[in-house]
């Protein structure tokens, strides 16, 4: 098991998995909740999933959700942010693009 900046990371059998201590510090005024770390097998499931479906049902998010583990709002979240975070990519190439355009 190494150690990374108060995190721990163990190896498992599906992959390696970061683990916050429950003692770590929590800063003043937060709720002092614990992100959870996906598996990898998760994040892939997750990706998968993803790149061929962008929007699911919440039916399909709570089956997904069972399959690998997790629970409906993370599972939810991460198909949330995924979106966000492609968006924000689109936009910035479409500046890019428009952007060379303009310097020819």
């Amino acid at each position: 098991m190494g150690e990374s900046g108060g995190f721990a990371v163990t190896e498992t059998e599906d992959s390696n998995v970061l683990h916050v201590p429950l003692n770590a510090p929590v800063k003043s005024g937060t709720k002092g909740k614990v992100r959870a770390a996906f598996s990898e097998r998760q994040m892939n499931a997750l990706v998968q999933r993803f790149a061929v479906q962008r929007y699911l049902t919440p039916a399909e998010m709570r089956d997904l959700a069972e399959m690998i583990g997790l629970s409906y709002k993370q599972v939810r979240g991460f198909v949330e942010v995924a979106r966000s975070y492609e968006q924000q990519n689109n936009l910035m190439h479409t500046f890019l693009n428009t952007w060379n355009l303009l310097c020819l």
